[in-house]
């Protein structure tokens, strides 16, 4: 487990949905992760689905993508900056620090030279695991996790 970086309450105080604010002020999420690196709050606007939607930037994701929290709900989604697409992630902050402890604790996942077929049922396991801690995690396919269960399966978070 990677220790945790807490946010500035002052940072969150567009964040409407009071326990993911205390949450994030009191646990935080990881100062760094294989699958999230922790950023500054920044409030986000994202037109999805026909409706603007507000957020609160938690962390990133890679180059351009961002993991937000919704400012209503607690949602926890990833915004891709280059298409403004918007995936479901986690129904709540500390539903996703899980499910990151979870994925975390499973790596690496076999080695390079692994069989598809062993690295597909690690994945599968991942998935159980994943439903066992939040239920709405694979909500939507395509989605975030959907993205990272066919990264463990074709070897992406295997040993060299």
């Amino acid at each position: 487990m990677s220790p945790k970086l807490t946010y500035a309450i002052q940072s969150l105080k567009g964040l409407r949905n009071d326990p993911a604010r205390r949450f994030l002020g009191d646990v935080g999420l990881p100062a760094d992760n294989l699958l999230f690196g922790f950023a500054e709050p920044i409030a986000r606007q994202v037109e999805a689905y026909g409706s603007e939607r507000e957020f609160i930037r938690v962390g990133e994701s890679g180059d351009d993508e961002e993991f937000c929290v919704d400012i209503d709900t607690g949602e926890v989604v990833c915004i891709n900056l280059a298409d403004a697409s918007v995936w479901h992630v986690s129904e709540s902050p500390e539903k996703f620090l899980a499910c990151l402890e979870e994925f975390t604790s499973r790596y690496p996942y076999g080695e390079s030279a692994s069989e598809l077929e062993d690295r597909e049922v690690m994945a599968n396991t991942l998935k159980e695991a994943l439903l066992a801690i939040d239920a709405t995690v694979f909500d939507e396919d395509p989605g975030y996790w959907y993205t990272i269960l066919g990264d463990v399966a074709i070897g992406d978070y295997s040993e060299e």
